[in-house]
């Protein structure tokens, strides 16, 4: 006798609107997180098409809407302080004790010539771990992709399944052209992101995120693997997340990077 099977159940396709609000209401349901994570980042070395991969590192994200984030990182053998970095929605400070570097710049993308993890701006890590949805002004579109969507459900069979995207536009200077600046791949049942797009001013792609392996934390599914990938910088960030606080109270001193005392600061504003 074999195996039973699920049985297949005819799922709708899912409306723009349900997206769009599933989105929003887990945006809505995030005040505050302390993530613990394990910390992976790989890097071409420029010019002889090889890889370097820095060691791992464990630590702690801060995260408090809208704005406030911090990342702190340590070293894996002394588990002395290697990496600590905060910013709000304008400016960032960075600490790297080991190498006595501290900067403090502004909150943008990864300059061209900045090595991991110093080169990473904090709005890159920001954008990847809290999903925002259609901000003021922006449109959206929803996308069929005609390729199954591979996501696996214990109770139905999902082989007729298709990937959705859920494509964010942003007005031009003309109000009838609009760019892309993000593109989201939804599960098509659960809703939960699957992958997520972000596009530079030309449309080209800036950023990818992969988000798998979905693990229920304080009433919230989150994923425990994130995968950021910059084609551009040639750069692969790898995050696994071992556990989530959700909206515990962060006062304003967890946001507070104080540099020691005749420290040289490099100011990259």
């Amino acid at each position: 006798m074999g195996t039973p099977q699920p049985p297949t159940v005819s799922v709708p396709a899912p409306s723009l609107n349900q997206m769009l609000n599933s989105l929003q209401e887990r945006y809505d349901a995030i005040h505050s997180m302390i993530l613990s994570v394990d910390i992976n980042t790989t890097t071409a070395v420029k010019n002889n098409g090889r890889y370097k991969q820095c060691a791992d590192l464990s630590g702690y994200i801060l995260v408090r809407k809208t704005d406030d984030f911090r990342v702190i990182l340590f070293a894996p053998i002394a588990h002395i302080r290697a990496f600590d970095m905060v910013s709000n929605h304008e400016t960032f400070r960075m600490a790297i004790p080991a190498k006595n570097r501290y900067v403090i710049g502004l909150n943008r993308d990864v300059p061209p010539h900045g090595g991991v993890p110093e080169g990473l701006r904090p709005r890159v890590l920001q954008d990847s771990i809290l999903i925002r949805g259609v901000e003021t002004g922006q449109a959206a579109a929803l996308v069929a992709d005609d390729s199954p969507s591979g996501h696996e459900h214990s109770k139905i069979r999902t082989s007729d399944l298709r990937n959705y995207r859920v494509s964010i536009l942003q007005p031009m200077d003309s109000p009838r052209e609009m760019r892309i600046v993000r593109s989201l791949q939804l599960d098509p049942i659960t809703f939960l992101p699957a992958m997520q797009d972000m596009f530079d001013g030309d449309g080209k792609l800036e950023t990818r995120i992969i988000y798998g392996h979905y693990h229920h934390f304080a009433k919230l599914d989150f994923p425990t693997s994130i995968s950021i990938w910059r084609p551009r910088d040639r750069v692969s960030i790898s995050l696994t997340i071992k556990n989530v606080i959700l909206n515990q109270s962060l006062d304003d001193g967890q946001f507070s990077l104080k540099f020691p005392e005749g420290a040289k600061v490099e100011n990259q504003k």
